[in-house]
């Protein structure tokens, strides 16, 4: 990144595979901000990206959800999920997949940012992720969905 590369990240971790259920759009970045504290000691660019139909590959066992996210907690990702039926660790096959690129937001260089400013651009990328989400979900084929941010 110091050389102006773009890099990838998925700040859900498997705490989005936890949380996954078919059909339904959820991400868990609402206490995510060690990423907006690190891009902002550099100055970096954020991009929210959205891929639709993800929620559609894999079903997933539901339930028992709070002990599910406790074990998160401790590095244990507790999913349970199948996807096609002739080989339940491959995606589902014929789902529309489609990745939705927003525009960069632009941080500033803190060398050490406060709690507060970590919190305001957390809460900006967060609103820039919905808008994304928001602009794109017809054309995916999802006009009625809503981004559950847990």
């Amino acid at each position: 990144m110091a050389e102006g590369r773009n890099v990838g990240i998925i700040p859900g971790g498997f705490e989005d595979a936890t949380l996954h259920v078919q059909g339904r759009e959820r991400t868990a970045m609402s206490d995510r901000k060690g990423l907006i504290k690190y891009a902002l000691q550099h100055g970096y660019a954020l991009t929210p990206i959205y891929t639709f139909g993800e929620s559609e590959t894999y079903a997933t066992f539901p339930y028992l959800l709070k002990p599910r996210l406790w074990l998160n907690r401790f590095g244990i990702p507790a999913v349970a999920f199948f996807g096609a039926p002739w080989m339940p660790l491959f995606p589902r096959r014929n789902v529309p997949i489609a990745s939705c690129i927003g525009p960069p937001l632009q941080l500033p260089k803190l060398e050490k940012p406060t709690p507060e400013e970590v919190s305001k651009w957390h809460a900006a990328y967060l609103d820039a992720l919905q808008a994304l989400f928001d602009k794109h979900k017809g054309e995916c084929g999802k006009p009625d969905a809503k981004l559950e941010i847990w």
